[in-house]
């Protein structure tokens, strides 16, 4: 229950409501998207600034772009659709999901193996301070705070209000799903981890178990002659019921593709229905792990039976890395999770508002957690919040906390911007 929420359509708005905010002595909540699991984007007791009307987006060059942190992603692939042909934003998949929140975290997309995090392509970000001023920051001016903003948490060292980011260009872009029958899930998951870290970089691919549902999207950026040859390599079609789907896309239509369609068309909708459910519920629970060794087939069995035990709609996602992710320090940026980890893992359940079936979805969700973790290291996204974890602050940033504490005390002292999971001073 937030003090208030007040919804700006401006820079100066903004920057009036947190230095009345600073006044008033009121923790600033900034939001975005609204997407985090946890609630942290409308705090008790804060004053919560939504952005969402701060959406416009402008082409500056052929392959750079500046937009304002509240545009939602489909908005956002939409507008460079449409200024800067033949080309994308290295960000995630799901389109409701507000730019300011995705950075904040790092943003794992469609081409994350071959070009990094949405995080990493931001060349410069306007904030409003911990004094109320706006300011802007890049690798010269202030390259502390600026590297602090991309993947070191959001509403925590100041409010961003646009950024300028570099685009990618992906002139070919072929794009194919694997769909199984459950019963072969986990000879899918076996071959998937012990190939995809490994694949070549120009190929990036999510794994998606839904009820009923066991899919591999994938994005290669290249002919789909190449494509072929790299899944015949695989192994994955020769397991059991597999059934291929291609098609090559234009940039935008790569983005859609992910969105599960079967289409290519330059449009961007919202996902499937079983999708939607997890994303719209009033309340989910969310755990993540970076795996760093390969998970046994016996505990891959174990999973899925916790999988049909479900007390509710569940959701699986697997993100391997590699790539150019293996070549990566930790402190490039805030966000840690690159050199050494063979892939992410995220699952969440859909809670139905019952206080007896809120509670058997926590404990089901915990028990899968404990299931994986001695085959990761600990670490977590922190787009997945999870106010479980006992040392959130290290699983979500690793080695870089301490340098994120200094940045904090430096730029935000009082603790201004703040939430139950936040770098404090």
């Amino acid at each position: 229950h937030p003090l208030a929420v007040a919804y700006a359509e401006t820079a100066v708005q903004v920057q009036q409501l947190v230095k009345c905010a600073i006044d008033a002595k009121v923790v600033v909540t900034p939001r975005s998207g609204g997407h985090s699991y946890e609630g942290f984007s409308s705090t008790t007791g804060t004053l919560v600034v939504d952005i969402s009307k701060m959406n416009n987006c402008t082409a500056t060059g052929t392959d750079t772009i500046r937009v304002e942190a509240g545009i939602q992603l489909r908005d956002l692939y939409l507008s460079i659709h449409k200024s800067n042909p033949g080309h994308t934003f290295a960000g995630g998949t799901c389109p409701t999901v507000g730019l300011g929140g995705i950075l904040s975290s790092g943003g794992y997309g469609t081409v994350a193996r071959r070009f990094g995090i949405g995080a990493d392509h931001i060349l410069s970000a306007t904030v409003v301070n911990s004094k109320g001023e706006i300011v802007e920051v890049n690798d010269k001016a202030e390259p502390d705070l600026f590297w602090a903003l991309k993947g070191g948490g959001g509403g925590t060292f100041g409010l961003v209000l646009s950024y300028s980011l570099k685009l990618v260009k992906t002139p070919e872009n072929s794009m194919f799903h694997i769909t199984w029958t459950l019963l072969d899930a986990v000879d899918v998951i076996m071959r998937f981890q012990k190939w995809a870290p490994t694949a070549t970089d120009k190929l990036t691919m999510y794994f998606y178990q839904l009820p009923g549902i066991l899919k591999i999207y994938g994005h290669y950026l290249g002919s789909m002659d190449e494509l072929d040859a790299v899944l015949k390599e695989s192994g994955l079609l020769d397991i059991g019921t597999a059934v291929m789907h291609k098609v090559s896309c234009s940039p935008l239509g790569a983005k859609m593709f992910f969105n599960f369609d079967d289409t290519c068309q330059d449009r961007v909708t919202l996902a499937s229905q079983a999708f939607a459910d997890i994303t719209k519920s009033e309340k989910s629970y969310a755990k993540s792990l970076f795996i760093v060794r390969e998970i046994p087939r016996e505990v891959v069995i174990e999973y899925q039976k916790l999988l049909t035990l479900a007390p509710g709609v569940t959701y699986v996602n697997i993100e391997p890395h590699g790539g150019i992710f293996a070549s990566q320090p930790s402190s490039l940026t805030a966000y840690p999770h690159r050199k050494g980890n063979l892939f992410h893992i995220g699952f969440a359940i859909l809670v139905t508002g019952l206080p007896v079936a809120d509670d058997l979805a926590h404990a089901w969700i915990n028990k899968v957690h404990s299931l994986l973790l001695p085959y990761s290291n600990a670490g977590s996204y922190h787009g997945y919040a999870d106010l479980d974890l006992p040392h959130p602050l290290q699983s979500y940033f690793g080695a870089n906390v301490d340098r994120l504490v200094e940045v904090k005390r430096r730029y935000d002292p009082s603790n201004v911007f703040r939430n139950r999971q936040s770098i404090h001073p």
